[in-house]
Order: C-alpha cells, then sequence, then structure tokens
C-alpha cells in the first residue's frame, strides 16, 4: 500500500512540476515579448464599500462569539481557560465554531452583494468562465506551490513552524479533531479568506483607486444599474490597449450607424474612423480612454500589498509561515486584479491548503512515507 502511496505522490509531484515550469517558460515568452502574463479582464464596479468591511469584522466577532458559547454548552465546558484551549477538547470546540463562524459571515455579506446586483463579481455570471478559472486556477497553484514551499522549507531551519492545533492533531491524532481541522483549514478558512481580503478588500480599494467609486459610494457601495460601465479589455501588449465603448446595447447600434452613415457619406471608403467628424456633446459617443475614469490606475499594485500584507498578518504566531503566505498571496491578489473573479483565487487556495492537509494526514498514518 504505501509503495503504491508513494508512486502515486511521485506521479503527482512529477505533473505539477511539469506545469510549473511550462507555466513560468510561457510567462517569461510573454513578458519578453512585451505581453501580459495575463490580460485585464473587463468587470462591473463593486456594489460594496468601507461599511461591508467593517461588517464583516464586527460580523465575524459577533459570530464567533457566539457560535464558541453554543460549543461550550455542547461540550460542557464552563470556562474556556488556558488549559482547555491547549487540550484536544478545546481544540476541536475553538475549530468547530471558527468554522461556522466564517460560514455565517460568507453567507450573510453575499447574500447582501447578491441584493445589491453585485453577486456576478464572486463567481462570475458564465459557466465557461467558472470553469476555465478553475483551470487558470490550478496553473497558478502548480507554478506558485514549489517556489513557496522551498521558500518555507528554508526559513523552517531557522525558525521553526509552530501552529497548536496541528502539532496537538500530529502528537494526538483522532477522528474527532480530524473532522474540524479539514473542514476548518480546507474549505472554511480559504473561502473566508479570498471573500474577505481579495473581494471585499482588494475589489473595494482597486475601485477607489481607479475612480470607479466617489463620494459616499466609498463608505457604502452602490447599487449596482443596469448601464454600469465596465473596465477597458486591455490587448495582449502591455504598451498598447484598447478600450472598448461604454455603451448599452441600444446606443452602441446607433453610434455604429452613425459610422456607417459617414462612410456611405464620404467620398473615400478607406476614410479613417478617426477622420470622422464626431459630436463631442452627444453621451452616445466612444469615450476617449484619457478622460475614461474607468482605466487601470498607475497605483493598482497599492490594493494587492495591502491585502497580501494582512493576510500574511493573519497568520501570525505560526512561524515563518507568514513570509511564504505573502508572496503566494500576491500571486492571489494578482489573479483577482485580472479576472476580478474569487473562483481562481479560490481554487489555488483550495488546492494549496488541501495539499498541506494530505501531506500531514500521509505523515500520521504512513510515518515511514
Amino acid at each position: 500500500m504505501q509503495a503504491i502511496v508513494s508512486l502515486a505522490l511521485l506521479a503527482a509531484a512529477f505533473m505539477l512540476f511539469y506545469v510549473c515550469v511550462s507555466g513560468w517558460w510561457y510567462s517569461y515568452n510573454r513578458l519578453s515579448n512585451g505581453q501580459r502574463i495575463l490580460p485585464l479582464e473587463s468587470g462591473p464596479t463593486i456594489s460594496w464599500g468601507f461599511f461591508d468591511l467593517f461588517l464583516c469584522v464586527a460580523l465575524f466577532i459577533f459570530f464567533s462569539t457566539i457560535f464558541l458559547y453554543i460549543a461550550m454548552q455542547i461540550a460542557g465546558i464552563s470556562e474556556f481557560s488556558k488549559e482547555v484551549r491547549e487540550s484536544e477538547k478545546g481544540h476541536i470546540t475553538f475549530l468547530w465554531s471558527y468554522a461556522f463562524s466564517e460560514l455565517a459571515v460568507f453567507t450573510m455579506l453575499a447574500c447582501g452583494i447578491f441584493v445589491r446586483g453585485g453577486m456576478g463579481a464572486i463567481f462570475g455570471t458564465k459557466m465557461d468562465k467558472f470553469f476555465s478559472d478553475i483551470r487558470l486556477g490550478f496553473i497558478a497553484f502548480a507554478m506558485s506551490i514549489f517556489p513557496v514551499l522551498i521558500l518555507q522549507v528554508i526559513l523552517t531551519q531557522i525558525w521553526p513552524y509552530e501552529h497548536p492545533i496541528i502539532d496537538n492533531f500530529t502528537d494526538n491524532p483522532s477522528f474527532a479533531l480530524a473532522i474540524p481541522t479539514i473542514l476548518a483549514a480546507v474549505i472554511c478558512a480559504p473561502l473566508f479568506e479570498e471573500f474577505a481580503m481579495r473581494l471585499l478588500l482588494q475589489g473595494w480599494l482597486g475601485d477607489w483607486i481607479s475612480g470607479r467609486l466617489n463620494g459616499v459610494e466609498v463608505l457604502w457601495g452602490k447599487w449596482k444599474q443596469a448601464d454600469d460601465s465596465e473596465f477597458p479589455v486591455f490587448g495582449d501588449n502591455q504598451y498598447e490597449r484598447t478600450v472598448e465603448p461604454i455603451l448599452s446595447d441600444s446606443d452602441q447600434s446607433v453610434a455604429i450607424n452613425s459610422v456607417h452613415d459617414s462612410l456611405d457619406e464620404s467620398d473615400n471608403p478607406y476614410q479613417s474612423p478617426e477622420a470622422m467628424s464626431f459630436d463631442s456633446n452627444d453621451p452616445r459617443q466612444f469615450i476617449d480612454p484619457s478622460e475614461s475614469s474607468t482605466e487601470l490606475s498607475p497605483w493598482w499594485p497599492i490594493p494587492i500589498f495591502i491585502s497580501s500584507f494582512l493576510f500574511a498578518a493573519m497568520h501570525i504566531g505560526q512561524g515563518p509561515a507568514p513570509i511564504p503566505l505573502f508572496f503566494l498571496a500576491i500571486v492571489l491578489g494578482y489573479l483577482y486584479q485580472r479576472t476580478r473573479r474569487m473562483t481562481a483565487c479560490l481554487t489555488v487556495h483550495f488546492l494549496l491548503n488541501g495539499q498541506s492537509m494530505c501531506l500531514l494526514l500521509l505523515k500520521i498514518l504512513m510515518p515511514d512515507i
């Protein structure tokens, strides 16, 4: 049995390494040719504001207190003292309350975003995009897992990794502790952390910096309208960009017909559209990219670094873990900034925590491997 598992691990590692090398080689070729690694996709303005960030923290504190109290009553714990926290019963109680708190906060805030018409900003609105994001997430996971693990191995040689729950589970493995550990680490933590760090925080900062949120919208968000403008679609060339018309369907047909009429009336059928006369007072004309507030701000890396720093800070107390996780968060932030959806980020996070848990279980069940 151990030989089969070892062979499966070797095959999985080889496949990931092959995808990793291929992905980095592909990225290098695109950058050397003056192209972007990933194009910037279009997307509607976010419908949340700073109040939602505050509400996320407040709801997490509230639900953590409520669910911890309920779990203590079920477990028969009268006081959550230091001795109780370090015991197996205390870890089980904490993990169940932690997992349900994260799920509750995600559910409530996601429903609020849905009511305001911004649900498409979470997972997108098209199934083909959803599956392509999963594939993108798998490739990004393969490209980042080896550098992150190598950095973590180097750092743990001088700074031992610490995690009280994982250490307790490794020393005293039990089915009762395994279930909430897997639920909290593999499912709830990635879902909540990507929702809070990437979607709420980075999405809000990105649209604020780009000027898509103005005035009171920065604080309270906005109700998504049917004609909300979208981000321009940038071409592959990172030095040249094209901006799509920000028009409704009816306005696009009017604008296109006006172009056709101008072409029909022109003596030169090959006349450039730039040479035609447009009414600058007509809102249905194409928007000049230099005047568009939807352009990517030159400060676009700032939201990525802020969300990555806070994400790493959430893991302080786990030895050197915040350092490699910061660089992993940069990858996650870049994925969200390019796709404006959570799917690819979630895929990376699920796979990262999943492989860590699988290796931990194999270390406990098959220590010889």
